[in-house]
Formats: structure tokens, sequence, C-alpha cells
């Protein structure tokens, strides 16, 4: 058996605040906007999920934020990096609302299994996410972002025809496999040049972890297929966590055509879309930016065209 190295999409083992850092996108009043803080229910998991609502005046529009693998708060904190409470300010000062939220049994959110989750789990706390939104009749659209995970859930609530446009920040589109093998040869080079799909799926590591092996098994592209909602799906080109190529050509070969689809690559960008040098993990602390100032515009521009 070959050596693996499990690397998951956005990593939780890092989700921590660190002191002393430069943080100049973190958000700082006075808030040209409301929040509110809520909760919702995913009544056949047990969860209930704990989240801010941010309304600015005459939002046409919402976006449910869907966090990356691992456990995540609702601003997605890593690092000392808060890159969906980044989000959240930046879209609201253009006039769209957001609902970001705590993982299941994490922060203020409680209930909900842990252990034998999977991403479908997942995707049906955000389920319920939207039912609320809608149900709340405070919005004429209701979309969902996520990043990394949250991206390919963005894609499987697509694919049930429940949302009305996604933003997807780096969500994969191709099998978990094939993730994890790309994943390998880019951080150990000619040293994984023998590494194989069948060496990932035969992998213990992977086999007792149900989250892994429903990873490794899922493929997204038979929910690309399905999805008629307008789709942003966009991925920094030094991305070592979800290859942009590989990830962006499955999408552009699966999803139907649409008018509004956008979909985009950014040179320069890592998984987090900070401006780096090598695209990997280590550089990610160190860098101030939280997320680059194109993605923000971009993802808002695009929302507010959706939105008319």
């Amino acid at each position: 058996m070959k050596k693996l190295f499990l690397f998951s999409m956005c990593l939780a083992t890092m989700a921590m605040t660190v002191m002393g850092q430069n943080r100049p996108q973190a958000p700082q009043p006075p808030y040209p906007y409301q929040t509110e803080e809520v909760s919702f229910t995913n009544d056949q998991a047990g969860a209930t999920l704990a989240g801010t609502l941010t309304v600015p005046a005459d939002a046409k529009c919402v976006l449910l934020m869907v966090t990356g693998s691992g456990m995540q708060n609702r601003d997605e904190e890593l690092l000392g990096h808060k890159p969906f409470a980044v989000i959240a300010d930046y879209l609201a000062r253009n006039g769209i609302a957001t609902l970001r939220y705590d993982d299941r049994g994490y922060g203020e959110s409680t209930g909900g299994e842990l252990m034998n989750a999977t991403t479908r789990d997942f995707a049906d706390d955000a389920v319920a996410g939207i039912q609320w939104l809608r149900q709340s009749g405070r919005f004429p659209k209701v979309g969902i972002l996520g990043h990394s995970e949250g991206g390919e859930i963005a894609f499987m609530l697509g694919a049930e025809n429940l949302v009305d446009f996604i933003v997807s920040l780096a969500g994969p589109s191709v099998a978990g496999d094939s993730i994890l093998l790309e994943q390998n040869r880019a951080l150990y080079g000619e040293l994984a040049a023998g590494l194989t799909i069948d060496d990932i799926r035969n992998n213990p590591q992977i086999q007792q972890v149900p989250w892994y092996r429903y990873f490794i098994s899922y493929n997204p592209q038979q929910d690309l297929a399905r999805i008629s909602c307008p789709v942003m799906a966009l991925n920094g080109e030094k991305d070592c966590q979800v290859p942009a190529t590989m990830n962006l050509d499955a999408i552009r070969r699966t999803l139907p055509a649409n008018e509004h689809h956008l979909i985009k690559s950014y040179p320069g960008l890592n998984h987090l879309f900070q401006h780096c040098e090598t695209g990997f993990v280590n550089e990610y602390e160190a860098i101030e930016e939280t997320i680059s100032t194109e993605v923000l515009n971009d993802i808002s521009t695009w929302l507010q065209q959706i939105a008319k």
C-alpha cells in the first residue's frame, strides 16, 4: 500500500484564531445594514443550526452560506481569517442579504449526529436553511454560496431545484478519489507518481471514516447535469486542494447551458482565494488578505445581475 496523505478540502484542524495577525479585511463597525441572530432546524437529524442573518435595506435576494469540510463556525474561521464574515459584509454593502451558520454540533449549533455524518447529512442541514429562508417570505430569490465541500452541497441542492442560483467557491465537480489523487501529486510530485485511484479507494484510513468513504464515492457530475438555475463557479489557479483545471473543466463539460452561468479561474489565488506564492496550506496564516477583492466584486456584480 503506497503512502497516502489525506488532505481535507478545508482543514478543520486549522480552524482556530491566531493572535497578532493583521487581517485588514475584517469587518468593522458601524455597519450600514442589520444583523439578526436566528436559528433553524433539521428535524430529521435533530439538529438546530444557529446563524447570523445579514440584511441590507431593500435586499433583492439572499444567500445561504455553507462552509467547507470539517467543523466550521458561521464565519468559516481558520488561522485568524473569517472568510464568510468578509463575504457577508461585502455583499451586504452591495444590497445582498446572507445567512451564515455554525455547522451542526459546533459553535452555537446543537444536536445532529457527527461521527457517521457525510456530505449528504450536511446538505440536509443546508436544505433546512433554504426552507427557513423561503418560509420567512422576506426575499424574492433564495440562493446558496458554498466554499469547497459547501460548493459541492450547493450542486446537490441545485440538482434538487431548491435554490434560484448557485455560487460555488472551489466546489468539487469530480469524485473525491480523483481530488485526493491530484492533491497528493501536487504535494509530493514524483513521490506520488505511482499512486492510483485504487490505492486511495482501498486505503484503510479512508475505509474506516464514513465521511471519507462518501467523499471518494460521490460523483458531483450526476447532480451538475441536473442543474437548471444560474451557476457561478470559481477556482484559484494555485488551489492545491480542489485543482482548478480539473474542476472547472468538468463543470464546463457537465453543466447544462445557461446564458447566466459564469465559470472563472483566477491566476495566483489559492483555495481560500488569497493571492499567494505556492498555494500550499502553510501559506494561509501568513497572508494578510482573507479573500481577493476581485473575487468579492465578481460575486457581487454577478448576483446583482441575477437578482434583477
